[in-house]
């Protein structure tokens, strides 16, 4: 049986999230294979950081986690 990898038990917001949809099905692993063949970056981390920076989950200033938008 194959192992899941392990993921931030506490995401900092969205750029995580999806990082560990991509390793939890194995894009991640196709994006870094084809990353070494093209020998160019595929910039997952900068990708990750942006999106983190754009929907946090907890404020950095007080630690406080906060409610994600609700879809009405």
């Amino acid at each position: 049986m194959k192992s899941v990898p392990r993921v931030a038990a506490k995401p900092r917001g969205l750029g995580d999230v999806v990082e560990a949809v991509a390793i939890a099905t194995g894009i991640k692993a196709g994006v870094e294979a084809l990353a070494k063949a093209t020998g160019r970056e595929c910039g997952c981390a900068r990708r990750r950081d942006k999106l983190n920076q754009l929907v946090p989950f907890r404020r950095e200033d007080d630690g406080v986690q906060s409610d994600p938008p609700r879809a009405e």
